[in-house]
């Protein structure tokens, strides 16, 4: 049994993986964690390896402590792919590494957590460049904390496209102003896969899966699925 942790700036998912198959996912907020605090919710994974992928350093090493064996820790020096920038993140890596193994290439990766990125894979296998935007949540955070009128708000888009309601207009602003960039960019980069990944997936990927002509491949465990694939 292997477990794989993505460590993200607002969540970890730990999965586990049972002959090559993702057989459960837990998902825990990615605060200031001690490394008692890690040893106490490995202690709930039966496991023979571990891989991890992360953006959080102190996160990292305080579940390396806590691990019962040495994990194994994707970076730029055990990429898989070429990697002609050190400053490229482990999660980048890992999903873009599932992708390359498993669609056609070139492809367009989108992935929605704190920040949206937006990767291109070439033909070669070589990670080629990107955008970084603000998240979904973190863009309506930033909203809401700019202005004093706005409280604050989930987002839930409301079912009309437009509303008389502060609340619902901000949604919906932030909801669409997300999947119209991410289909002007599939757009405008053409290639021949385009995917989702990501916390976004569930909510914004089955909309744009559902309404949009261009076919997107939606998936959240990513990362995970990469981390096996490389390590597994």
């Amino acid at each position: 049994m292997n477990i794989v942790i993505d460590i993200g700036n607002s969540f970890t998912k730990i999965g586990t993986f049972e002959d090559g198959q993702l057989v459960a996912v837990e998902k825990i907020v990615s605060q200031t964690r001690s490394t008692k605090e890690c040893k106490e919710i490995l202690s709930r994974f039966h496991y023979d390896n571990m891989f991890i992928a992360s953006v959080v350093p102190f996160l990292t090493k305080n579940f390396v402590k806590a691990s019962r064996i040495e994990p194994k820790i994707l970076t730029t020096k055990t990429s898989p792919l070429p990697i002609t920038s050190p400053s490229i993140g482990s999660d980048i890596i890992a999903f873009a590494s599932f992708i390359a193994e498993n669609c056609e290439l070139p492809a367009t990766i989108f992935s929605l957590g704190t920040a949206t990125t937006c990767i291109n894979v070439s033909e070669n296998k070589e990670i080629t460049g990107g955008l970084i935007m603000p998240g979904i949540n973190s863009g309506l955070k930033g909203l809401v904390e700019s202005a004093s009128a706005l409280h604050e708000i989930k987002l839930e888009p409301s079912k009309s496209f437009f509303s008389l309601n502060t609340r619902e207009a901000l949604n919906n602003g932030v909801f669409y102003q997300t999947i119209a960039t991410i289909d002007w960019l599939a757009n405008k980069n053409n290639t021949k896969t385009n995917v989702i990944t990501g916390g976004g997936v569930n909510l914004i990927g089955n909309y744009i899966q559902e309404n949009l002509d261009r076919e997107f491949i939606c998936d959240e465990f990513l990362v995970l699925k990469g981390l096996e694939l490389i390590f597994g």
